[in-house]
């Protein structure tokens, strides 16, 4: 397939050097506060360059996020619990350190912390990254770090992985490795479930092949997943011009037929995520960058993005629509300088959040 334009920023691209990437936003929350109050203003704060964040969600009470970080040797990383209300920062301490923690993802009830992780790799990481991900295992846990469990899954690439509203199931999504050299890890990416009562692991719809994945969402009911992917069936630039390259999907569990994208009157829409009202959320082009908010009822309000904000790697939403909260690359630095970027609705002010170091942080045990 060849794609005439760069999607850098636009979707997960599923590059060695990317894969670190992916989030997505779920809870419910009725304060915001906190972290409007923790907005620095739309300068960069200096402590967070060269951060590699990801998986960033948002707890219940609406004050704690949930993110990870990868040191600068991609030798360790850390799930990480920060609380805008007193500033404090934990990591979960796992017993087992020969695995480096790709991605975390709080639920939406806020009782689990769904988690994909690999193989430590100590050296040439883009020869042993593809072997690596096709190690990768996804784990569960409480969010108190009790019942710490690996799902018995076949050996493959996965990625992204997210539990239901009603805490049943995981989705993630499943692929197939490129050989080496290519310019991304896998492709032919589909949705996959794993049913946590007993343990069944099967295609959530499809097969579509997505030639890129991003993050994820189940909308209410729990039968639809709202996602970000990129040309089904090896698509090319004349499809994606047809629907104006929008990269947002809603697929229903056992459907076959291949989906078209939604947003479509939008050039380049990406990164989507509703709130508890069903407001839909995401980055998009009308004309300038700018994230949107759609509502149930079609009306559309527009907040146009500086150029720091424009390269986001993943995005998501308070579940009162009070605040836009995502992880973002510095323009023109390349995706391991990250920062966390906000969006309050109500004043239309954006800013960024200061994380402090996680050598800070004190631990939460991870206990089976």
């Amino acid at each position: 397939m060849k794609l005439s334009r760069s999607y850098m920023g636009h979707i997960i691209l599923l590059t060695a050097a990317f894969i670190w990437g992916g989030i997505m936003i779920s809870g419910c929350s009725n304060s915001t506060a906190n972290l409007s109050e923790n907005i620095q203003g739309e300068k960069v704060v200096d402590a967070q360059k060269g951060r590699e964040f990801s998986s960033l969600s948002v707890y219940p009470n609406g004050e704690e996020l949930l993110f990870v970080e990868v040191d600068e040797k991609r030798l360790h990383s850390k799930v990480l619990r920060y609380n805008s209300k007193s500033g404090s920062l934990q990591h979960y301490n796992f017993p087992d350190e020969a695995y480096v923690y790709l991605q975390a993802k709080m639920s939406p009830s806020g009782k689990y912390i769904v988690m994909t992780r690999i193989p430590r790799l100590f050296s040439d990481y883009e020869a042993k990254m593809p072997n690596a991900m096709e190690s990768a295992e996804i784990a569960i846990m409480k969010a108190d770090g009790t019942d710490f469990k690996v799902l018995k899954l076949s050996p493959g690439f996965k990625h992204n992985a997210i539990v239901s509203n009603d805490d049943s199931k995981v989705a993630y999504w499943r692929g197939s490795l490129r050989p080496s050299h290519s310019k991304t890890l896998a492709n032919r990416l589909d949705l996959w479930e794993v049913d946590l009562k007993t343990g069944a692991d099967t295609l959530f719809a499809g097969p579509f092949e997505f030639f890129e994945c991003g993050q994820m969402q189940y909308l209410p009911g729990n039968g639809e997943i709202l996602a970000t992917a990129l040309a089904p069936r090896v698509q090319g630039t004349k499809y994606l011009n047809k629907y104006n390259w929008s990269s947002v999907y809603k697929i229903s569990r056992g459907q076959t037929n291949v989906p078209d994208p939604i947003l479509t009157e939008f050039k380049s829409a990406n990164y989507p995520v509703t709130d508890r009202a069903g407001n839909l959320y995401f980055r998009g082009e009308r004309p300038g960058t700018s994230l949107f908010k759609k509502t149930p009822q079609g009306e559309i309000k527009q907040w146009e993005m500086t150029a720091e904000f424009v390269n986001i790697i993943s995005s998501g939403v308070a579940p009162d629509g009070s605040y836009v909260v995502f992880i973002y690359s510095y323009y023109g630095k390349g995706p391991s300088l990250r920062g966390v970027g906000m969006l309050d609705t109500k004043t239309s002010q954006w800013g960024t959040l200061s994380i402090p170091p996680w050598d800070s942080s004190s631990p939460i045990a991870v206990k089976e």
